[in-house]
């Protein structure tokens, strides 16, 4: 079971197709754990400069796609930093709503934190971003983007889900959202680079030496602070041992989908809703108990 899901792991990473519907409408939607309110112009939101700095006000053109087109013919062909904007160079900024606008670029913050009960994921980081060679070893991808944090701790977790607006068969948008992919960034916070150690091309899905050497590959980067950590999960192969317990989530995933499809207070939309997040956590699961050891092992 162990292998398959790493399998699933890495299929839902980059090309899964998920089923799991989100309704949505002209006004407003709920994806990406966030609260989208089209008809609001500004957000209210904390920044940090570059200096540490840290200035409350609102902003308006902060990473406004929520959703993408993925070409579905061939889904590569797609950056998802890109078309969700999270790859935002400026946006206006006011500190109070009467006041004139003005125009921060990312050279001047690196910090956004919106400051909205009800917006779950409300902290983002400009990061740069790294991904991982087929011989394990990192590229610097010379580009940025606003990273979403998942979990800050010794070790950073960056997630953020993907969503594609279904179209009908006239190529008209339905309002319908599915889920495609969970993107998952790991970064050791003494680098300001953000890692996608499941970063596959379409050529790599079909090696399983490529695959477990790039995964291996960033591991060993953003834990390699810990000699012991890493030796205790390199096998004799020098990859990393996918068949640890941080990788066990079957029993994990069917008590949380059966306590979910028994909450008889979930409409049907907060219930599909509930399993989409439920389908990332599990997802970030692995990474997450790994970051619990590290911090044991190297304290």
């Amino acid at each position: 079971m162990k292998n398959l899901f790493i399998l699933l792991l890495t299929l839902l990473s980059g090309i899964s197709f998920s089923q799991k519907i989100i309704r949505g409408n002209a006004v407003g939607i709920s994806l990406l754990g966030l609260n989208v309110d089209f008809s609001s112009r500004y957000t209210k939101a904390e920044i940090t400069h570059i200096n540490g700095e840290k200035e409350v006000g609102y902003i308006y053109g902060f990473i406004q796609n929520k959703a993408l087109s993925l070409n579905i013919e061939n889904p590569f062909s797609s950056s998802y930093s890109d078309a969700l904007n999270l790859s935002d160079k400026s946006f206006s900024f006011i500190k109070e709503l009467n006041q004139k606008a003005e125009n921060l670029i990312s050279e001047e913050i690196n910090e956004v934190r919106i400051l909205d009960d009800s917006i779950t994921v409300n902290h983002y980081k400009l990061m740069d971003l790294a991904t991982v060679n087929s011989d394990g070893t990192i590229k610097d991808l010379k580009k940025k983007a606003w990273l979403p944090f998942y979990n800050k701790n010794l070790i950073n977790i960056f997630s953020y889900d993907v969503y594609e607006e279904i179209e009908d068969s006239k190529g008209n948008r339905t309002g319908n959202f599915e889920k495609v992919a969970t993107m998952i960034y790991l970064n050791n916070p003494k680098n300001n680079f953000a890692i996608n150690v499941m970063d596959y091309g379409i050529t790599d899905i079909f090696s399983k030496t490529k695959l477990l050497t790039k995964w291996t590959g960033g591991l060993l980067e953003v834990f390699k602070d810990c000699p012991q950590f890493i030796k205790a999960n390199i096998n004799e192969k020098n990859t990393w041992n996918f068949e640890s317990k941080y990788f066990d989530t079957e029993e994990l995933e069917k008590t949380k989908i059966k306590e979910i499809k028994s909450d008889k207070s979930l409409k049907k939309n907060e219930r599909n809703i509930k399993l989409n997040n439920l389908d990332s956590e599990i997802q970030i699961t692995p990474y997450l108990r790994m970051i619990e050891d590290f911090k044991t092992t190297c304290k």
